[in-house]
This record gives C-alpha cells, structure tokens and sequence, in this order.
C-alpha cells in the first residue's frame, strides 16, 4: 500500500514539476497557473511524510520479525 502510494504521488510530482516548468510559455489562465504552483508546493510537503511513513512501516515490519525470531528461539530453549 505504501509503495504505491509513494508511485503515485512521485508521478503526481513529476507531472506537476512539468507542468510548473511550462507554465511561462504557456497561455493558460492565472487559475490554473496557481493551481500548478499549489499542486507542487503540497506536494513537496508530502514527499517527506511519505519518506517518515516508509520508514515507520519499516521500522515496524523490522521490530515484529525480531520479536518473533526472539520469541521462537525462548520456546525452543524450553
């Protein structure tokens, strides 16, 4: 879920990021000038808490395989 999240939102930036570059030769209304600009400011603020919450899920997956690892390897010893 998270990987695709973070595909999606990467193609959401790069998208963005190319429309943004566009937008001076382009002669499209101010509205949607400022929307593009909008679009790639929030999603500049996303791509951390994204990157925070990958982290998160993996520091997560990681604590869970130690403690079941440490809990096979006491009931083994018993």
């Amino acid at each position: 879920m998270v990987t695709i999240s973070g595909v999606g939102i990467a193609y959401l930036l790069h998208l963005n990021q190319k429309l943004f570059k566009k937008r001076a030769n382009s002669i499209k209304n101010l509205t949607f000038r400022y929307q593009v600009s909008e679009n790639v400011r929030s999603f500049e603020i996303l791509v951390p808490m994204l990157i925070m919450l990958l982290l998160g899920c993996l520091m997560t997956v990681f604590v869970y395989l130690t403690m079941a690892q440490l809990k096979a390897s006491l009931t083994s010893k018993s």
